[in-house]
């Protein structure tokens, strides 16, 4: 018998994906009899149980056994150093007791920061700047609202139409903001310049390094 908890659903930041893989040998296991997935709660935290029929599967006995799954960073992890944590609780003893193993790994992301002036004077900030956001394959950044089992969210996804991107727009202080990066290279875009005002020559390329 074997079984993993994970807290991911519980860490702000991560939004658990809910795919869990089990391989044994290197074979997939996911989807065999012999093999459990339940997403329940562990001792108050929202995580996953794989069971696992060791006597069904004595000729993988000494095989090793990989768990694997993943989650999405969302807009609480933005410019923030997540936790990420799992546990794992195994047994291989007749009398039932237990052993634990903990990882744990930091997950980073990064915004990006735009203040929208007139050329030349950083005091005359503009309001009414729109912006998107692209990426070295020409994808652009599309905030999408959804739900999990711990609430309300937003996930960061790469769109091939500009039509369907999100447009950022400066606000009274001539800032916005872009969510929820990754390390990598970007090009700033703007869209619509404030009323009387021209747009920007061309993209702004800005390299996000952690």
């Amino acid at each position: 018998r074997s079984s993993a908890a994970s807290d991911v659903y519980k860490r702000q930041g991560l939004t658990f994906n809910q795919d869990v893989t089990v391989k044994i040998g290197g074979v997939d296991y996911t989807k065999d009899e012999n093999v459990k997935i339940a997403y329940d709660k562990l001792s108050g935290d929202i995580a996953f149980r794989v069971t696992i029929n060791v006597m069904a599967l004595q000729e993988k006995v000494g095989e090793d056994i990989e768990v694997s799954y993943s989650a999405k960073v969302n807009e609480k992890a933005v410019t923030v150093i997540s936790e990420n944590t799992a546990t794992l609780e195994y047994t291989n003893n007749p009398d039932g007791s237990t052993n634990k193993v903990t990882s744990e790994k930091q997950v980073y992301s990064y915004k990006i920061q735009i203040l929208k002036h007139e050329s030349g004077n950083e005091n005359k900030v503009l309001e009414g700047a729109q912006f998107r956001l692209r990426n070295v394959d020409d994808n652009y950044y599309k905030e999408v609202k959804g739900t999990t089992g711990s609430g309300a969210i937003t996930d960061i996804e790469w769109v091939e139409n500009a039509d369907q991107a999100t447009t950022v727009k400066t606000d009274e202080n001539g800032q916005a903001a872009f969510k929820g990066l990754k390390e990598g290279t970007y090009e700033l875009v703007e869209v619509e310049a404030p009323d009387g005002y021209n747009k920007l020559s061309g993209p702004v390329t800005i390299e996000v390094k952690g």
